[in-house]
């Protein structure tokens, strides 16, 4: 943990130009902070974003004259993310809405970083570009991936001089909006009483809704905070409110009819290796129905994007970012129905076309794919087959046959491919004849690796099972005794460790057992995610010794570590977030969860 470095909040009673640090009146004419990054930015791991000079990929106005001040904020280190798009997308919806606004980025700082900043003064949330805090900007707009990140929003308000409630916030400081793959699992930063840690929270997808977020929240910039939001509100499908207001009833949005427009074409070019790579959405949602599958019941319905429309996408991604290869971006991308086509054509635009994550049921009945990949230099498979018998694959709603497998790994073997990832999920209930079943599956791919491709690299990646919430599974019992998984785990790893495969586990054990209260806990875990925030825990890379076994002491001294939170849920369980709308009902839930038992 680090010392904490108090950062004064700014004063109530100041106007919307200046913020008050240390006792410096801070005023949008100059960056505070400008001598700070002048003679550190090279001597930070995140050297290359603070690099001096305008990047003019952003386009941006000046800053003092700027229609709009936004700055978009990642809960994880640049190089966490340098892969993902939220941030580009959040770019172009601002820029959309509003051309004239200024748009910055703040990333959370790596350790080294952190430590040079608060030892300076300097407060963590600073923009890349203008080297200003957040006081300084209009609008914060905070994507949130997943349930760990969510530590470090307290942590970087924390430092940063920022109120950690929303109602202590006047109308002199920015408005924060929270929004992200993980925001129907952000009950953590809500109170009891319904104020949270940002002003408003956006559930669902993005496309459009964001760009309408960000053209009221200019159009009505006369009006008081409150006011303005809830007149947002009203023109945007998925924003919840906080101030008290828990009796919201807030529908998730949903991009119908996605087309091109709705495709990441419009962003700037950060200094990063990536840059030359850009990531092409082909598909939204998930058809399957898997039972612990967070995105197969968040994302609903499935919809594709039509071909036309997609190459037309990369046709303007390659004109304007000048990019060389493609990321080919869906939950599973060989779901898409022209994906032949899709892929002849990718080839001829672009040096390379990376694919992911695919559905073995599909490859199985669709030989000439994995020719096509083939042929099209694809050497690297990731293939996701969950369960490590047919009991446990029955149980994830997982519908993959054996046969389907071994066809599949019997025609990649066949192949002159490098590499095979496969991805599995243990759930806590595996036993003595799962293990074995495992164990035999691992000895005939050893033998087929043998007979047709004995350099062939073979990596089995396992993950433990966090139940989340609003998925038939979130009714299941919690798996929080480490020892269970080590009876589970020691056997699985020696499986495949003493038959010449690599093995993987994804998570530590306290990154897991932190996630799976986050995913499930209730606003009661805004008191502990504050407490241990102030005490200097944060989320880089992993948790810090000592996060989960404070957090576990701060339930069981509150009664909270008990049969209710750890023990099987009924249908009429109340979510978290029981104020958000949901596509699937309980009863629906809780039929495909006990159809899984």
């Amino acid at each position: 943990m680090h010392s904490i470095v108090q950062i004064a909040p700014k004063s109530n009673k100041q106007l919307v130009s200046g913020a008050r640090l240390h006792g410096v009146v801070q005023c949008r004419c100059m960056p505070y902070f400008e001598a700070f990054f002048r003679d550190n930015w090279s001597l930070l791991q995140q050297a290359a974003l603070y690099r001096p000079g305008t990047n003019p990929t952003f386009g941006n106005p000046d800053f003092e004259t700027a229609a709009l001040r936004v700055l978009i904020v990642r809960l994880s280190p640049f190089r966490d993310v340098n892969r993902s798009t939220p941030h580009l997308f959040l770019f172009q919806a601002v820029r959309r809405a509003v051309p004239g606004a200024y748009i910055d980025m703040a990333f959370f700082p790596p350790e080294h970083d952190r430590a040079r900043m608060l030892g300076s003064g300097v407060p963590l949330l600073v923009g890349i570009q203008s080297w200003r805090d957040s006081s300084d900007f209009d609008l914060v707009l905070i994507s949130n991936a997943y349930t760990l990140e969510l530590i470090n929003l307290p942590y970087l308000f924390h430092h940063s001089g920022i109120p950690l409630l929303s109602e202590e916030r006047d109308g002199s400081w920015p408005v924060f909006v929270l929004g992200g793959s993980n925001a129907m699992a952000t009950q953590a930063i809500i109170t009891p009483e319904g104020d949270a840690l940002v002003d408003a929270i956006f559930f669902g997808e993005g496309e459009r809704q964001v760009e309408s977020l960000v053209r009221a929240f200019y159009t009505h910039a006369s009006l008081s905070k409150l006011e303005r939001l809830a007149r947002v509100a009203q023109s945007t499908t998925g924003l919840w409110v906080a101030h008290g207001l828990p009796e919201q009833v807030v529908r998730k949005a949903v991009c119908r009819d996605p087309t091109a427009t709705d495709l990441l074409v419009d962003y700037p070019s950060l200094d990063d290796v990536e840059a030359s790579t850009a990531r092409l959405q082909i598909s939204f949602g998930c058809p399957a129905f898997c039972s612990f599958c967070f995105e197969g019941y968040d994302r609903k319905p499935y919809r594709e994007v039509d071909l036309p429309a997609v190459l037309a996408t990369a046709d303007a991604l390659k004109r304007t970012q000048g990019v060389e290869a493609v990321d080919v971006f869906s939950y599973n991308f060989n779901t898409y129905e022209q994906i032949l086509t899709l892929l002849l054509e990718l080839n001829r635009r672009f040096d390379r076309v990376n694919i992911q994550s695919q559905r073995v049921d599909l490859l199985a009945v669709m030989p000439s794919l994995i020719a096509a990949e083939v042929a099209a230099d694809k050497r690297s498979y990731t293939l996701g087959i969950e369960g490590i018998s047919r009991r446990m694959r029955a149980f994830l709603h997982k519908s993959l046959d054996d046969r389907e497998i071994d066809i599949v790994l019997s025609r990649l073997m066949q192949e002159r491919i490098r590499e095979i990832k496969l991805f599995y999920i243990l759930t806590g209930y595996e036993s003595e004849a799962d293990l074995h079943e495992f164990h035999e599956f691992v000895l005939e791919l050893k033998e087929l690796r043998r007979q047709h491709n004995r350099g062939l690299r073979v990596v089995f990646s396992f993950g433990l099972l966090i139940r989340m919430p609003f998925t038939p599974l979130s009714f299941d019992r919690l798996f929080l005794d480490e020892e269970i998984w080590r009876q589970i785990v020691g056997p699985a790893k020696s499986t495949c460790e003493t038959n010449d495969f690599e093995f993987r586990l994804a998570t530590s054990w306290d990154d897991y057992a932190v996630s799976q209260v986050l995913a499930l806990g209730g606003r009661w875990l805004f008191e502990p995610l504050i407490e241990l925030a102030i005490r200097g825990y944060c989320y880089d890379l992993e948790l810090p010794a000592g996060y989960w076994g404070d957090l576990r002491g701060w339930m069981v001294s509150r009664g909270l570590w008990n049969d209710a939170f750890l023990g099987e849920k009924g249908p009429d369980t109340d979510a978290p977030l029981d104020f958000v709308a949901l596509d699937a009902p309980p009863g629906f839930l809780y039929r495909q969860y006990q159809q899984a038992q």
